[in-house]
Parts: C-alpha cells; sequence; structure tokens
C-alpha cells in the first residue's frame, strides 16, 4: 500500500484479518501453538482469529525472526497465517533481505539459532 501519512494505510492493513477465511480446524491449532510457544496464547484456549502483527521499524532482528537465549518465536512466527505489516518496509534494515531469500529459497520456513537450531513454519499467504 503506498500513501501519505494518515491515509489510513494502517487501519485498512489491521482489518485484513477479518476479510480473510476464518481458519481451520487444523489452521487455528497451528496458530495456538505458535502463541503457547511465545507464551500470548490467552487462557490456554485454541485462537480462532488469524493473527495480525504489525512491529516497528526498529524491532531487532531476534524481535523479527525469533531466536534469543531462550528462543522463542519472532514476529514473523506469530503472524503465521496471518497479517504482518511491515509500516515504512524500507526502514526494516535486514528483514527485506531475509523475506526475499525465504521467497527465492521456496522453503517456508526459517533457522534461527542462538545455542539452538530449529526451523520454524511460516506460512505467507492462507492454505484453502
Amino acid at each position: 500500500m503506498i500513501g501519505p501519512p494518515g491515509a489510513g494505510k494502517s487501519l485498512l492493513a489491521s482489518c485484513l484479518p477479518g476479510i480473510l477465511p476464518p481458519l481451520a480446524p487444523a489452521e487455528a491449532l497451528e496458530v495456538s501453538m505458535v502463541q503457547s510457544v511465545a507464551g500470548t496464547l490467552a487462557g490456554g484456549r485454541i485462537s480462532r482469529a488469524r493473527p495480525f502483527r504489525a512491529p516497528h521499524h526498529s524491532a531487532s532482528m531476534a524481535a523479527l525472526t525469533g531466536g534469543g537465549l531462550r528462543v522463542k518465536p519472532g514476529e514473523v512466527s506469530l503472524a503465521h497465517l496471518g497479517v504482518l505489516f511491515l509500516d515504512e518496509l524500507p526502514e526494516f534494515h535486514g528483514m527485506v533481505e531475509l523475506l526475499h531469500q525465504d521467497i527465492l529459497l521456496n522453503d517456508n520456513g526459517f533457522s534461527v539459532t542462538n545455542r539452538v537450531h530449529d526451523n520454524r513454519p511460516a506460512s505467507r499467504t492462507p492454505r484453502h
């Protein structure tokens, strides 16, 4: 989306999960598992809503992709089967290259490393 500040790009992006198809039961379980690992699952219930994540452009690469001493999912994994809105995309240094590399490799996953190697799924589009 392109437009001047205040045109409603963020508002429009935040509405996208509401117009996407509902999560299938298996998808709801996937989303809930990612949220559970991250410690953001509300009340321990299966989440039926598609996630919407809009990290600030100053977020670290670990916050975006996951990792750290205690490996946790990053914003990309938390947006699994939902919407990842990167407002001011050119300001996300390194993220554009990471997403571009993922698209070129077409492996639907990323490597998260810091003493632990993990390959977490990251779906770019809903599967229906």
